[in-house]
């Protein structure tokens, strides 16, 4: 016989076979975890399934020949966390899935998933009395939890006259300083919401092409505080540009996150830079948050950026860049929407443009696209998991 998939398990009992399975759920269909699979972001989908039906196997003798059958109840537990416990009186088969929120957990976590199921099974014995059995069987499948958060920060100013410099001494208003206190708090963000740090406070603005290049494999959550053009972003310094698209090649930055992968691609990519959204979803698809399609959209994935060049003072206020970074990041990892996370941003600190005239960063993507508490579509989401 065939050995279970990994997941799954089954016991034999004389005529009658109890099976259970834990299984990835996604596009439509159940298809068996591998051990340590890698999950993130707040859709990740599982489906469990307990049942009871004859064995196939014919042996010359019988100890109990099992007449009925049924599944009594099965519980699923995530992290040894229970989302649910199924009575199911007298059906022989049961199915559910649950959709849970990978952020609930540190990153690296290896995760158990565990379903176990109770059967009951009425027979007779060789010598024709009743037997009634009450049996357990129990399958767990193991992921691992890949949360990783990237930012970055720009040392250099631009000007009319200088272009992009570093400047010779700090002053608070300016872009520098404005981006190293938004990746800082990019970075307390990550830690918060339970990510891993790919980049630390001391190196943000010290980040090279090569760097990012590297971290742009395996980060899910992107948070970027850097200088930006209609085709590109740059790292910590204006001569090193990642470029967004390229007419008629493949995006480089496309290249860097997708080329290799084998962790699952980011959630969502926050890029306080000027004019990323200027040419719509070319840097959505650079990042594989969306497609270059309008109207192809991933679910659960989404970008905020602005469409033109942003001033680093706000719009009639005294305030920097960097404080309206921090409330879009806040509010995410308060469990909001994207898209209502930046809309509040908007309206608690409004930006200008260069020609000061207020600003508000866009989002592209799914609306409700959340990085805290389980994906859920339009509807509140209050809680980790959610089963469906």
């Amino acid at each position: 016989m065939a050995s279970d998939p990994y997941g799954a398990n089954h016991l034999i009992l004389d005529n009658v076979r109890l099976d259970v399975w834990v299984c990835s759920y996604d596009t439509g269909a159940s298809v068996p975890f591998v051990p340590n699979q890698p999950v993130s972001g707040t859709n990740v989908n599982t489906s469990v399934r307990a049942s009871a039906g004859l064995s196939g196997t014919f042996p010359t003798t019988w100890e109990i020949v099992y007449t009925s059958w049924h599944l009594v109840s099965y519980e699923y537990t995530i992290g040894g966390n229970s989302v649910g416990t199924t009575l199911a009186p007298m059906v022989d088969e049961k199915s559910d899935r649950v959709r849970f929120a990978s952020t609930h957990f540190p990153d690296g976590t290896q995760l158990p998933l565990t379903v176990s199921a109770q059967f009951y099974l009425e027979g007779f014995d060789e010598e024709g009395m009743i037997v009634e059995d009450l049996r357990v069987v129990e399958a767990t499948a193991v992921v691992t939890v890949h949360n990783k958060g990237l930012t970055w920060a720009t040392k250099e100013e631009v000007t009319t006259a200088l272009g992009y410099h570093v400047p010779p001494t700090e002053y608070p208003d300016g872009y520098a300083p404005a981006s190293r206190r938004g990746a800082h708090a990019a970075n307390g963000s990550f830690l918060e919401s339970n990510h891993a740090v790919l980049n630390q406070d001391t190196d943000v603005q010290n980040t090279t092409e090569a760097q990012l290049a590297n971290w742009l494999k395996t980060a899910t959550y992107i948070l970027g505080f850097t200088h930006g053009e209609p085709t590109n972003v740059r790292s910590s310094q204006s001569d090193q540009l990642f470029f967004n698209y390229v007419p008629n090649q493949v995006s480089e930055i496309r290249g860097y996150v997708t080329n290799g992968r084998t962790v699952p691609l980011p959630n969502i990519v926050v890029m306080h830079a000027c004019e990323t959204l200027a040419q719509t979803y070319h840097a959505p698809f650079a990042f594989a948050v969306h497609d270059i399609d309008p109207n192809i959209t991933y679910v659960n994935r989404a970008y905020a950026g602005y469409p033109v060049v942003v001033w680093s003072l706000g719009y009639k206020g005294n305030f920097a860049i960097d404080v309206h970074a921090e409330a879009v990041y806040r509010y995410l990892r308060e469990g909001l929407v994207l898209s209502k996370a930046v809309e509040q941003s908007n309206a608690q600190f409004p930006q200008q443009s260069s020609s000061g005239v207020h600003l508000a960063m866009l989002w592209r993507g799914d609306e409700y696209a959340r990085i805290r508490k389980v994906y859920n579509g339009a509807e509140v989401s209050n809680s980790w998991f959610y089963a469906y």
